[in-house]
């Protein structure tokens, strides 16, 4: 479950430096919020086809243990992996991004 945190804590990261490198305007805190969610999330989703295919042709051969016990392991890493990237975007934008006045 750890690598699952860290891996999205770092896809995270990783985006947040493309948008800061490419120097895109970071005006909209849920633009990039959501860019960064769906970022986290692909790459956990291709994580999760990589344990799919690793059960069905290592583990279902007795070759290996198994990676994805079941629905809920699953769903538990890809909320990790959300939970990750959430963090990283409030830990490296914060005050980045400019707020409307009120």
């Amino acid at each position: 479950m750890v690598p699952h945190f860290l891996g999205g804590f770092w896809l995270g990261s990783m985006g947040i430096y493309l948008f800061l490198r490419m120097n895109f305007e970071l005006n909209s805190r849920a633009f990039v919020f959501l860019i960064l969610l769906a970022l986290v999330s692909l790459g956990g989703v291709f994580w999760e086809f990589f344990e799919y295919g690793y059960d069905q042709i290592f583990a279902a051969r007795g070759l290996g243990p198994l990676a994805q016990i079941d629905i809920g392991d699953t769903m538990g890493d890809l909320f990790l992996d959300l939970l990750g990237g959430i963090l990283a975007h409030f830990i490296f934008l914060k005050g980045k991004t400019s707020r409307k006045p009120r």
